[in-house]
């Protein structure tokens, strides 16, 4: 049985459940006060000094593996100002990641990301056959890409062996709405979720993972 985790990147889920608190909270508000995020850590893409990378990518003014990571106990009260707050109707959350940002081990692109976790503040992992049924819902809008990369990653499950399992992007090409399939090997095959997707499109994701069965299900708004 496989063992997973799951993370949302540049997104606001409306699943795994982040369930609203205070839905008629107007003013002063941080992220967790309108939804539960009792159950995530969050990646930020600096350093613990608050610096960035000069260029996109890994290079001499920063190493991968020192973004900063927030606990769910400091999630709790956390927001930034740049990357991630309420908008201005205190409805969504909005995720700003800069291209010019620092990585997590192992990766060559900056992220702001929640990450599973457990009550117990361990890292999520669950199997794939467990007798359970896994959801993941979110709803999206990507507003922008940068030139530099043209796109950005709203979902991923990770295998706890070999990494990611299940990965889905928006970009600002042909491609559109896609997903890489994973192997253990570390190949991967696309698979085209919507060729026809914008950037600026609102779209809703719901993956679903029972009895080894990965189910992707999307709707766009536009």
């Amino acid at each position: 049985m496989k063992q997973f985790a799951s993370c949302l990147l540049a997104a606001f889920a409306t699943g795994i459940e982040l369930q609203q608190l205070k839905p008629t909270c107007t003013s002063g508000c941080v992220p967790a006060d309108k939804f539960d995020l009792s159950l995530f850590k969050m990646q930020m893409p600096y350093d613990s000094t608050e610096k960035y990378c000069t260029s996109y990518g890994t290079d001499s003014s920063c190493s991968s593996g020192s973004a900063t990571t927030i606990s769910q106990a400091k999630l709790a009260t956390f927001s930034h100002a740049s990357h991630f707050y309420l908008d201005s109707s205190y409805s969504y959350i909005v995720f700003t990641t800069p291209a010019n940002g620092v990585t997590t081990s192992g990766s060559d692109h900056p992220r702001v990301e929640l990450r599973e976790m457990t009550a117990a503040a361990a890292s999520a992992a669950w199997g794939s056959n467990d007798g359970k049924t896994h959801t993941i819902n979110q709803t999206n809008t990507v507003v922008t890409v940068t030139s530099a990369s043209k796109l950005t990653v709203v979902m991923q499950i990770f295998d706890n062996t070999y990494g990611p399992f299940w990965e889905m992007f928006a970009t600002d090409s042909t491609k559109g709405l896609f997903a890489y399939l994973f192997t253990a090997a570390g190949s991967a095959s696309t698979v085209y979720i919507d060729r026809s997707f914008k950037i600026g499109d609102k779209f809703s994701l719901k993956n679903v993972i029972a009895s080894n069965v990965l189910t992707t299900t999307y709707y766009n708004f536009t």
